[in-house]
């Protein structure tokens, strides 16, 4: 079973760990499959950074230009073992073993699909096979037989269970978040049930982060802190334009918004991770709300 958006060409969007749980869940409840691969479509970097390993060995296979490539990049995080694949004639391997850490959301996301699949495969590399693109450029039907199928049956006789030769590829539909119609009805439950008051723990929360000009996001390690600002931030990086949005970042961990060092819309055109920085920028932000 192939999870991959309607449109390929969207392949990159960014949707919350959460959307992806729910549209999955609903999806493929009553879909018997035993193998599932997660598409680029449904933003796989977000997935593997928060990855865990859920009792199954999970591997991941990346089709990339380089290893700068965002992609490969984050495939190497929260897996058991990472291959890129690479050349057009010929196959090479690259094993590395990382432990890693993840929010308990993620965790349950993968027990969930563990109930209805044999293994859970995710990455780029292997949808694009299987679903005949490479590079999400479309390929000619002879091509795909002779490049893509023959590379995967060379993956799955080292490291999968062959697929039998009369099974093939189901592309299942998800919408993304961001669909007027899917958007408007869940905002329309999250509002309904979000009165102005405090809310239990595990409540979900609309509001508008207008009001909020100061926001304070706290929990304990794994809970989701950083998946919840990275959320924030790529949402005003979606709607708005650098003329319109401008964003300051302070990140002396240097690991919690790496992944935003060259957007256009920073005010000082870089993120400040200097601790003797900190305390200026501040101060710079402060005028120029007063």
């Amino acid at each position: 079973m192939i999870v991959y958006p309607e449109d390929w060409r969207k392949a990159g969007r960014f949707v919350t760990t959460t959307m992806i749980h729910y549209s999955l869940m609903r999806t493929i409840r009553n879909i018997p499959c035993r193998y599932l691969s997660y598409s680029g479509g449904l933003d796989s970097s977000l997935l593997l950074y928060h990855m865990l390993c859920t009792g199954r060995k999970v591997v991941t296979f990346t089709a990339t230009c380089g290893e700068d490539h965002p992609d490969a990049q984050y495939s190497r995080i929260g897996i058991d073992y990472y291959q890129r694949l690479f050349g057009e004639d010929k196959l090479e391997a690259h094993w590395m073993v990382y432990s890693s850490t993840g929010d308990d959301l993620v965790k349950e996301h993968y027990k969930e699909l563990a109930k209805y699949c044999d293994s859970i495969i995710t990455g780029d590399g292997v949808d694009e096979y299987m679903a005949g693109y490479y590079c999400h450029q479309e390929v000619d039907v002879d091509k795909k037989e002779e490049v893509y199928i023959d590379r995967l049956r060379r993956l799955q006789a080292e490291h999968l269970e062959p697929l039998d030769s009369n099974s093939g590829p189901v592309k299942v539909y998800i919408p993304y978040l961001d669909e007027p119609a899917f958007a408007e009805g869940l905002l329309a439950r999250l509002v309904k049930r979000a009165p102005d008051r405090l809310f239990e723990m595990g409540e979900p929360v609309a509001t508008d982060l207008a009001k909020m000009p100061h926001l304070l996001i706290a929990g304990t390690t794994g809970s989701g802190k950083s998946v919840c600002i990275n959320s924030i931030i790529g949402c005003l990086l979606m709607h708005n334009a650098p003329e319109d949005v401008r964003i300051v970042l302070i990140d002396p961990k240097r690991v919690e918004l790496a992944n935003f060092e060259h957007i256009p819309h920073l005010v000082f055109s870089k993120i400040i991770i200097e601790l003797e920085e900190v305390v200026g920028t501040l101060q710079a932000v402060i005028h120029e709300m007063e």
